[in-house]
């Protein structure tokens, strides 16, 4: 499966990352991305990311968290370990 994440801060894209990955480590990919991009977020660096599976149907393609809810669909809370 083909998963594009991306970084923004506002609505620029800060940096986009390409990667392949099995159907089974989609929940670890997710888990990974939030925490690796966490921190980036505490320092302002960027405000939100996106993960695009381009081979879902467009009204699942894309998931999207952040602290800016202004570039989101459906915003999501998750809630990271101290």
């Amino acid at each position: 499966m083909t998963l594009i994440i991306r970084g923004y801060l506002g609505r620029k894209v800060v940096f986009e990352q390409p990667q392949t990955a099995d159907a089974s480590e989609l929940e670890s990919v997710v888990e990974r991305v939030a925490i690796e991009h966490a921190q980036a977020m505490a320092a302002g660096t960027i405000d939100m990311v996106e993960l695009e599976f381009p081979e879902f149907p467009l009204h699942e393609r894309y998931f999207r968290f952040g602290v800016n809810p202004e570039g989101m669909v459906m915003p999501v809370v998750i809630f990271l370990p101290e």
